[in-house]
């Protein structure tokens, strides 16, 4: 369910502004009133989609920079650790 949200709930969402969008042009003359409240809607609905989906974006990034960090953080250790061993065992050799 989960990836069907978010693979095509952005389609669906954009279907059903782009009828009330419709809806909304097709009544300006006869009725003016629903027009301009129905492109209101629409207009806010939009406003409201990019900010949240600017939130998701946000917190898909902060998932990547932590696996990144982690990742990083793993090969520095590993480098680290391997600088320590050698470093150690070459200090062995020359006292001995």
């Amino acid at each position: 369910m989960k990836k069907f949200v978010l693979k095509y709930g952005g389609l669906v969402f954009a279907a059903i502004m782009t009828t009330v969008f419709i809806v909304a042009c097709y009544t300006t003359k006869s009725n003016p009133v629903l027009s301009a409240v129905l492109i209101e809607v629409t207009v806010w609905y939009v406003l409201i989609m990019l900010f949240l989906i600017i939130m998701m974006l946000e917190i898909l990034m902060i998932s990547k920079v932590n696996k990144f960090s982690t990742w990083l953080r793993t090969k520095v250790d590993m480098w680290f650790d391997k600088k320590i061993k050698n470093n150690g065992e070459k200090g062995k050799t020359v006292q001995n």
